[in-house]
Protein backbone atom coordinates (compact mmCIF):
# COMPACT_ATOMS: atom_id res chain seq x y z
CA UNK A 1 0.00 0.00 0.00
CA UNK A 2 1.58 3.60 -0.60
CA UNK A 3 -0.21 6.46 1.29
CA UNK A 4 -0.79 9.45 -0.47
CA UNK A 5 -0.06 11.20 2.66
CA UNK A 6 1.53 8.85 5.49
CA UNK A 7 1.70 12.09 7.69
CA UNK A 8 -1.79 12.45 8.64
CA UNK A 9 -2.23 13.12 12.27
CA UNK A 10 -4.20 10.15 12.75
CA UNK A 11 -6.78 12.32 15.91
CA UNK A 12 -7.17 15.15 12.97
CA UNK A 13 -10.72 14.21 11.48
CA UNK A 14 -10.97 14.35 7.51
CA UNK A 15 -14.27 16.27 6.98
CA UNK A 16 -15.84 15.33 3.58
CA UNK A 17 -19.79 15.94 2.19
CA UNK A 18 -22.13 18.72 0.69
CA UNK A 19 -23.29 21.90 2.28
CA UNK A 20 -26.82 20.84 1.89
CA UNK A 21 -26.02 17.40 2.60
CA UNK A 22 -24.42 14.44 4.32
CA UNK A 23 -20.75 15.49 5.89
CA UNK A 24 -18.94 13.10 7.77
CA UNK A 25 -16.44 13.54 9.82
CA UNK A 26 -13.72 10.40 9.51
CA UNK A 27 -10.52 9.82 11.99
CA UNK A 28 -7.49 8.07 10.73
CA UNK A 29 -7.25 6.35 14.00
CA UNK A 30 -9.32 3.31 13.94
CA UNK A 31 -11.03 4.43 10.63
CA UNK A 32 -13.65 5.56 12.93
CA UNK A 33 -17.12 7.51 11.86
CA UNK A 34 -16.49 10.43 14.22
CA UNK A 35 -19.39 12.25 13.33
CA UNK A 36 -22.04 12.19 10.40
CA UNK A 37 -24.50 15.62 9.44
CA UNK A 38 -27.55 14.59 8.17
CA UNK A 39 -30.23 17.63 7.29
CA UNK A 40 -33.11 17.45 9.55
CA UNK A 41 -36.51 19.97 9.84
CA UNK A 42 -34.68 22.99 11.23
CA UNK A 43 -30.51 22.30 11.40
CA UNK A 44 -27.97 19.51 10.25
CA UNK A 45 -27.92 16.42 13.31
CA UNK A 46 -24.89 14.79 14.26
CA UNK A 47 -26.02 11.21 14.21
CA UNK A 48 -23.28 9.28 15.47
CA UNK A 49 -21.68 9.33 18.91
CA UNK A 50 -18.15 10.79 19.49
CA UNK A 51 -16.10 12.46 22.12
CA UNK A 52 -15.52 16.66 22.30
CA UNK A 53 -11.67 15.96 22.18
CA UNK A 54 -11.07 13.02 18.75
CA UNK A 55 -7.85 11.96 20.99
CA UNK A 56 -10.01 10.73 23.45
CA UNK A 57 -10.77 8.23 21.31
CA UNK A 58 -7.22 6.75 21.71
CA UNK A 59 -8.58 5.48 25.97
CA UNK A 60 -11.99 4.81 24.34
CA UNK A 61 -13.47 0.99 25.76
CA UNK A 62 -16.63 1.42 23.67
CA UNK A 63 -14.94 1.15 19.62
CA UNK A 64 -16.89 4.23 18.95
CA UNK A 65 -17.66 4.45 15.36
CA UNK A 66 -14.26 2.23 14.75
CA UNK A 67 -14.02 -0.17 12.12
CA UNK A 68 -13.33 -3.64 13.71
CA UNK A 69 -11.46 -6.86 12.79
CA UNK A 70 -9.52 -9.09 12.05
CA UNK A 71 -12.71 -10.40 13.92
CA UNK A 72 -15.78 -9.06 14.99
CA UNK A 73 -18.15 -10.25 17.78
CA UNK A 74 -16.31 -12.41 20.41
CA UNK A 75 -13.82 -15.74 20.03
CA UNK A 76 -14.44 -18.25 22.54
CA UNK A 77 -11.41 -19.01 24.96
CA UNK A 78 -9.39 -16.62 22.84
CA UNK A 79 -8.13 -19.45 20.27
CA UNK A 80 -9.34 -21.74 17.28
CA UNK A 81 -7.85 -24.41 15.62
CA UNK A 82 -6.96 -24.01 11.87
CA UNK A 83 -5.33 -26.14 9.61
CA UNK A 84 -4.21 -28.69 12.92
CA UNK A 85 -2.14 -25.64 14.57
CA UNK A 86 -3.79 -23.81 17.62
CA UNK A 87 -3.80 -20.25 17.50
CA UNK A 88 -4.07 -18.24 20.89
CA UNK A 89 -5.12 -15.09 20.65
CA UNK A 90 -4.74 -11.86 23.19
CA UNK A 91 -7.75 -12.19 25.11
CA UNK A 92 -8.78 -8.62 26.02
CA UNK A 93 -12.47 -9.81 27.50
CA UNK A 94 -10.66 -12.53 29.65
CA UNK A 95 -11.06 -15.84 28.60
CA UNK A 96 -12.41 -14.56 25.62
CA UNK A 97 -11.23 -11.99 22.89
CA UNK A 98 -13.21 -9.30 21.69
CA UNK A 99 -13.24 -7.44 18.12
CA UNK A 100 -10.19 -8.32 17.01
CA UNK A 101 -8.44 -7.79 20.04
CA UNK A 102 -5.99 -4.61 21.56
CA UNK A 103 -4.06 -4.08 18.67
CA UNK A 104 -7.02 -4.60 16.81
CA UNK A 105 -8.10 -2.07 13.48
CA UNK A 106 -9.73 0.04 15.81
CA UNK A 107 -6.36 1.02 17.79
CA UNK A 108 -4.38 1.90 14.91
CA UNK A 109 -3.32 4.96 12.66
CA UNK A 110 -4.51 4.34 9.69
CA UNK A 111 -2.85 6.57 6.19
CA UNK A 112 -4.65 8.22 3.44
CA UNK A 113 -4.39 6.31 0.48
CA UNK A 114 -7.02 8.75 -1.87
CA UNK A 115 -8.97 11.71 -0.74
CA UNK A 116 -11.63 13.12 -3.22
CA UNK A 117 -13.45 16.04 -2.32
CA UNK A 118 -16.29 18.14 -4.90
CA UNK A 119 -19.24 16.14 -6.38
CA UNK A 120 -18.44 12.59 -5.59
CA UNK A 121 -16.54 12.94 -1.93
CA UNK A 122 -14.54 10.02 -1.22
CA UNK A 123 -11.78 8.78 1.30
CA UNK A 124 -9.96 5.84 0.81
CA UNK A 125 -7.83 4.30 3.58
CA UNK A 126 -5.38 1.50 4.43
CA UNK A 127 -3.65 -1.16 7.10
CA UNK A 128 -0.94 -3.16 7.25
CA UNK A 129 -1.31 -5.99 10.12
CA UNK A 130 2.18 -8.29 10.84
CA UNK A 131 2.30 -11.96 11.00
CA UNK A 132 1.51 -12.85 14.87
CA UNK A 133 -0.65 -9.23 15.55
CA UNK A 134 -2.86 -10.57 18.46
CA UNK A 135 -2.36 -13.76 17.59
CA UNK A 136 -3.56 -13.76 13.94
CA UNK A 137 -1.60 -16.00 11.45
CA UNK A 138 -0.42 -14.16 8.85
CA UNK A 139 0.20 -10.55 7.48
CA UNK A 140 -2.70 -8.70 7.22
CA UNK A 141 -4.17 -5.74 4.33
CA UNK A 142 -7.14 -3.92 4.82
CA UNK A 143 -8.87 -1.37 3.15
CA UNK A 144 -11.70 1.33 4.36
CA UNK A 145 -13.40 3.33 1.44
CA UNK A 146 -16.02 6.17 2.61
CA UNK A 147 -18.05 7.64 -0.24
CA UNK A 148 -20.86 10.09 0.29
CA UNK A 149 -23.83 11.21 -1.74
CA UNK A 150 -26.25 13.91 -0.48
CA UNK A 151 -28.21 11.18 0.99
CA UNK A 152 -26.31 8.31 1.79
CA UNK A 153 -23.03 7.22 3.79
CA UNK A 154 -21.37 3.83 1.85
CA UNK A 155 -18.92 1.91 3.47
CA UNK A 156 -16.86 -0.67 1.88
CA UNK A 157 -13.80 -2.69 3.72
CA UNK A 158 -12.22 -4.86 2.47
CA UNK A 159 -9.33 -7.63 3.63
CA UNK A 160 -6.65 -9.59 2.12
CA UNK A 161 -4.09 -12.10 4.00
CA UNK A 162 -1.30 -13.98 3.33
CA UNK A 163 -2.33 -17.02 5.36
CA UNK A 164 -5.82 -18.66 5.97
CA UNK A 165 -7.22 -16.44 8.72
CA UNK A 166 -10.61 -16.26 10.11
CA UNK A 167 -12.12 -12.49 9.08
CA UNK A 168 -15.03 -10.67 9.60
CA UNK A 169 -14.46 -7.05 9.51
CA UNK A 170 -17.46 -4.47 10.51
CA UNK A 171 -18.46 -0.64 11.43
CA UNK A 172 -19.00 0.31 15.14
CA UNK A 173 -20.96 3.39 15.33
CA UNK A 174 -23.55 3.96 17.70
CA UNK A 175 -26.37 5.88 15.93
CA UNK A 176 -28.68 8.44 17.94
CA UNK A 177 -31.32 9.99 15.18
CA UNK A 178 -32.66 12.63 17.59
CA UNK A 179 -28.91 14.37 17.74
CA UNK A 180 -29.24 14.40 21.78
CA UNK A 181 -26.41 12.17 22.30
CA UNK A 182 -27.18 12.68 26.54
CA UNK A 183 -30.73 11.08 25.49
CA UNK A 184 -31.12 7.35 25.32
CA UNK A 185 -32.54 6.13 22.32
CA UNK A 186 -35.83 4.29 24.02
CA UNK A 187 -37.81 6.65 21.56
CA UNK A 188 -36.19 5.02 18.44
CA UNK A 189 -38.30 2.73 16.29
CA UNK A 190 -36.36 0.05 14.65
CA UNK A 191 -37.26 -3.38 12.22
CA UNK A 192 -34.40 -5.78 11.53
CA UNK A 193 -35.40 -8.17 8.19
CA UNK A 194 -34.57 -11.24 10.20
CA UNK A 195 -36.58 -14.29 11.30
CA UNK A 196 -34.10 -15.74 13.91
CA UNK A 197 -31.54 -14.55 16.75
CA UNK A 198 -28.31 -16.75 17.39
CA UNK A 199 -28.83 -17.72 21.44
CA UNK A 200 -25.62 -16.95 23.85
CA UNK A 201 -24.34 -18.74 26.87
CA UNK A 202 -23.65 -17.19 29.66
CA UNK A 203 -20.37 -15.84 28.56
CA UNK A 204 -22.17 -13.90 25.68
CA UNK A 205 -20.75 -16.46 22.91
CA UNK A 206 -23.31 -17.75 20.59
CA UNK A 207 -24.18 -21.84 21.65
CA UNK A 208 -24.95 -22.37 17.69
CA UNK A 209 -28.28 -22.74 18.35
CA UNK A 210 -30.96 -20.17 16.35
CA UNK A 211 -34.09 -19.34 18.07
CA UNK A 212 -37.05 -17.73 16.40
CA UNK A 213 -37.65 -14.16 17.16
CA UNK A 214 -41.83 -14.63 17.11
CA UNK A 215 -43.28 -14.29 19.89
CA UNK A 216 -40.06 -12.50 21.51
CA UNK A 217 -38.88 -9.34 22.53
CA UNK A 218 -36.54 -9.94 19.63
CA UNK A 219 -39.06 -9.94 17.06
CA UNK A 220 -38.70 -6.29 14.95
CA UNK A 221 -39.67 -7.69 11.62
CA UNK A 222 -42.30 -4.90 12.01
CA UNK A 223 -41.38 -1.20 13.69
CA UNK A 224 -40.88 -1.43 17.51
CA UNK A 225 -40.14 1.07 19.93
CA UNK A 226 -36.48 0.06 21.77
CA UNK A 227 -37.89 0.97 25.21
CA UNK A 228 -41.11 -1.08 24.81
CA UNK A 229 -38.52 -4.18 24.63
CA UNK A 230 -35.42 -3.50 26.19
CA UNK A 231 -37.43 -3.70 29.62
CA UNK A 232 -38.69 -7.07 29.06
CA UNK A 233 -38.06 -10.28 31.53
CA UNK A 234 -37.05 -12.71 28.78
CA UNK A 235 -34.15 -14.91 29.41
CA UNK A 236 -31.69 -13.82 26.83
CA UNK A 237 -32.31 -9.95 27.68
CA UNK A 238 -31.32 -10.69 31.30
CA UNK A 239 -28.02 -13.10 29.84
CA UNK A 240 -26.43 -9.84 28.18
CA UNK A 241 -27.65 -7.43 30.46
CA UNK A 242 -29.91 -6.14 27.48
CA UNK A 243 -30.10 -6.46 23.29
CA UNK A 244 -26.36 -7.26 22.19
CA UNK A 245 -27.40 -9.88 19.86
CA UNK A 246 -26.65 -11.24 16.53
CA UNK A 247 -29.80 -11.33 14.29
CA UNK A 248 -29.67 -13.76 11.50
CA UNK A 249 -30.79 -11.79 8.25
CA UNK A 250 -33.28 -13.18 5.46
CA UNK A 251 -31.34 -13.88 2.38
CA UNK A 252 -33.46 -12.39 0.28
CA UNK A 253 -34.57 -8.69 1.84
CA UNK A 254 -35.18 -5.37 0.79
CA UNK A 255 -32.91 -3.88 3.77
CA UNK A 256 -30.84 -5.07 6.98
CA UNK A 257 -32.88 -2.72 9.39
CA UNK A 258 -34.61 0.76 9.79
CA UNK A 259 -34.20 2.75 12.95
CA UNK A 260 -36.41 5.88 12.51
CA UNK A 261 -37.52 8.72 15.32
CA UNK A 262 -40.36 10.65 15.02
CA UNK A 263 -39.57 14.16 16.57
CA UNK A 264 -36.31 14.62 14.59
CA UNK A 265 -38.14 12.95 11.18
CA UNK A 266 -35.22 11.22 10.27
CA UNK A 267 -35.05 7.96 9.38
CA UNK A 268 -31.93 6.00 8.40
CA UNK A 269 -32.02 2.35 6.53
CA UNK A 270 -29.02 -0.29 6.82
CA UNK A 271 -27.87 -2.71 4.15
CA UNK A 272 -25.05 -4.49 3.36
CA UNK A 273 -23.97 -8.04 2.07
CA UNK A 274 -23.41 -10.06 5.28
CA UNK A 275 -25.45 -12.84 6.67
CA UNK A 276 -26.18 -11.27 10.10
CA UNK A 277 -26.56 -8.31 12.18
CA UNK A 278 -25.17 -7.53 15.59
CA UNK A 279 -27.86 -5.04 17.08
CA UNK A 280 -25.94 -3.35 20.52
CA UNK A 281 -28.08 -0.97 22.36
CA UNK A 282 -25.57 0.77 24.13
CA UNK A 283 -26.05 -0.38 27.91
CA UNK A 284 -22.36 -0.51 29.00
CA UNK A 285 -21.39 2.98 27.37
CA UNK A 286 -19.99 5.41 30.14
CA UNK A 287 -17.62 8.37 28.76
CA UNK A 288 -15.08 9.85 31.33
CA UNK A 289 -16.60 12.74 32.88
CA UNK A 290 -15.99 16.17 30.86
CA UNK A 291 -15.06 14.17 27.68
CA UNK A 292 -18.55 13.79 26.42
CA UNK A 293 -22.07 13.91 27.16
CA UNK A 294 -23.60 10.24 26.16
CA UNK A 295 -24.10 7.24 28.64
CA UNK A 296 -25.39 4.30 28.79
CA UNK A 297 -28.66 3.64 25.91
CA UNK A 298 -27.80 6.87 24.32
CA UNK A 299 -26.79 5.02 20.96
CA UNK A 300 -27.37 1.89 19.05
CA UNK A 301 -25.39 0.12 16.88
CA UNK A 302 -26.05 -1.99 13.82
CA UNK A 303 -23.19 -3.77 12.93
CA UNK A 304 -23.49 -6.17 9.39
CA UNK A 305 -20.96 -9.19 9.79
CA UNK A 306 -20.33 -12.47 9.40
CA UNK A 307 -21.12 -14.93 11.85
CA UNK A 308 -20.30 -14.49 15.23
CA UNK A 309 -17.26 -16.99 16.35
CA UNK A 310 -17.51 -19.28 13.08
CA UNK A 311 -13.91 -20.23 13.58
CA UNK A 312 -15.11 -22.33 16.09
CA UNK A 313 -18.69 -23.20 15.87
CA UNK A 314 -19.11 -25.69 12.85
CA UNK A 315 -22.96 -25.09 12.78
CA UNK A 316 -22.17 -21.86 11.08
CA UNK A 317 -20.29 -20.77 7.15
CA UNK A 318 -16.53 -20.99 7.86
CA UNK A 319 -15.17 -17.14 8.33
CA UNK A 320 -12.08 -18.06 6.75
CA UNK A 321 -10.32 -16.26 4.28
CA UNK A 322 -7.77 -17.68 2.09
CA UNK A 323 -4.63 -16.08 0.43
CA UNK A 324 -5.63 -14.92 -3.40
CA UNK A 325 -9.67 -13.92 -1.82
CA UNK A 326 -10.89 -10.15 -1.10
CA UNK A 327 -13.09 -9.84 1.82
CA UNK A 328 -15.62 -7.58 1.71
CA UNK A 329 -18.17 -5.79 3.66
CA UNK A 330 -20.35 -3.06 1.75
CA UNK A 331 -22.06 -1.17 3.77
CA UNK A 332 -25.06 1.17 3.10
CA UNK A 333 -26.85 4.02 4.88
CA UNK A 334 -29.52 5.53 3.29
CA UNK A 335 -31.32 8.95 4.92
CA UNK A 336 -34.58 10.14 4.69
CA UNK A 337 -37.07 13.08 6.70
CA UNK A 338 -40.29 14.14 6.99
CA UNK A 339 -41.26 17.30 7.09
Amino acid sequence: MIATDPGQPPFLPIELGFDDGLRAQVLPYGARLAALWVPARDRPVNVVLGYDDPRRHAQDRGFLGAAIGRVSGRIAQACFELEGRTWRLEPNEPPHHLHGGPLGLHARAWQVLHLEQGPQPRLVLGLELSDGTDGYPGRFEATASFALEPDELRIELQARVERPCPVSLTMHPYFNLGGAHDSPVHDHLLSVSADEILELDAALIPSGVRLPVAGTPFDFRDEAALGERLGQPHPQLLLGRGLDHCFVLQPLRERDARLRHERSGLAMTVSSNQPTLQVYAGHYLDAPPGTATWRAHCGLCLEPQAFPNAVNEPRFPSSVLRPGETWRNSIRYLFSQRA
